[in-house]
């Protein structure tokens, strides 16, 4: 009887073993399913007049995640925050992203968003693809910063050679938002217009999300500049040049790419027409890659409306995540390596290389408004 007892009681321990092996095993199944995920954090602003740009960011995503996880194993989660375009927003959006939602990149915009994040992200070893950041300074941010758009630097001296040498405008004026990105444009526009023989002939700041410029246009029409200057958000984009026109402000305006928004236009409606300004996507079929149209025909399909540069950098930055993390072990430094490495990477804003500071270098094209749309500029 006590052998039969001990034999029982064998077998079940037997069993428990077996069924304790099962739900390790189990478990460590979950696990490695688990990692299989890519959590990516999205610190764009959502609230604000740089609203916009979060709104471009999360289309362009949302598009780049519905068709990744319909095609991989791997899904991708997303978490939005958001930064109000501040640096201590952003960079607390960060924090939260890596130790709440364990996520291997974050995609950002705004230039002081940008660099106040830079040096955490080093030392966290977290991607950052600054998608929209136009300030010269992100090139020496650190080494796990990467950037999917030109830096003021190169956009304005494609600018200086249109209105300097192809214009024969040499008195500048520079009208400003008092921020990061709009402080770093201001820089790059003084060098590469006095570089080309070019005179600055007033310079004016304003504070972001500004109800009223006109203290600020008064000053510069007494400077009588042939040709003005501005890095504003969308919403002061349209408010100023409206202001302007209702002052009998006369002057050429130019802008970079962050002024292609139809709520410019909606806004300071024929105040905004002849504006020229700097692109770094055509979205033509004629002109650009099947890639690039592909994501335009579906952006159109999806919202009603025409992406602008910033959607298509935020859906790429999506794209070339996930391959850093389906090609590597997923840790940061070897998807820091790997992106590097990229060559001749066909995304949907452009062909893309990553130079030794993280920078993508894309080909710069001179748009303009004609008849409330914007076209590619041609110098009658």
């Amino acid at each position: 009887m006590k052998e039969f007892m001990k034999s029982k009681m064998c077998l079940r321990f037997s069993h428990f073993i077996v069924i304790a092996c099962v739900l390790i095993m189990s478990c460590l199944g979950c696990s490695k399913e688990e990692n299989k995920g890519l959590n990516i954090g999205i610190i764009v602003p959502l609230t604000g007049g740089a609203a916009d740009f979060g709104m471009w960011a999360q289309n362009g995503v949302h598009i780049a995640v519905e068709e990744l996880n319909e095609k991989r194993n791997r899904k991708i989660r997303v978490f939005f925050e958001d930064s109000r375009m501040n640096t201590n927003e952003g960079l607390s959006a960060f924090k939260k992203l890596v130790s709440v939602n364990k996520v291997s990149a974050v995609i950002t915009s705004g230039s002081g968003v940008v660099l106040g994040i830079a040096p955490v992200a080093d030392a966290d070893k977290i991607l950052q693809l600054n998608h929209a950041a136009v300030s010269p300074k992100i090139r020496d941010a650190g080494d796990y910063t990467f950037t999917l758009v030109n830096d003021a630097d190169i956009e304005t001296d494609e600018m200086a050679s249109l209105v300097i040498n192809k214009l024969g405008l040499k008195d500048m004026a520079v009208l400003y938002a008092n921020t990061s990105y709009g402080v770093g444009t201001k820089d790059a526009v003084v060098r590469s217009f006095t570089q080309l023989g070019g005179k600055i002939v007033a310079t004016e700041s304003f504070e972001e999300d500004s109800a009223d410029f006109r203290s600020q246009l008064l000053k510069l029409r007494q400077a009588r500049p042939q040709a003005t200057y501005f890095v504003a958000n969308i919403k002061d984009s349209g408010r100023l040049l409206k202001q302007a026109q209702e002052l009998g402000f006369k002057t050429q305006w130019v802008s970079y790419n962050a002024f292609e928004s139809p709520e410019v236009i909606n806004t300071a409606g024929q105040a905004a027409e002849g504006v020229i300004y700097t692109s770094s996507n055509l979205f033509d079929t004629s002109l650009t890659s099947e890639r690039e149209n592909s994501f335009y025909g579906k952006y159109l399909k999806k919202y009603g409306m025409a992406p602008n540069i910033y959607a298509a950098t935020a859906y790429d930055a999506v794209y070339l995540i996930a391959l850093a993390h389906e090609n590597t072990d997923g840790s940061g430094e070897a998807m820091k390596n790997f992106l590097y490495k990229i060559k001749d990477y066909q995304g949907s804003s452009g062909l893309i290389n990553f130079d030794a500071t993280g920078s993508a270098r894309k080909p710069v094209f001179l748009k303009t408004v004609r008849d409330d749309k914007f076209v590619i500029y041609q110098q009658h």
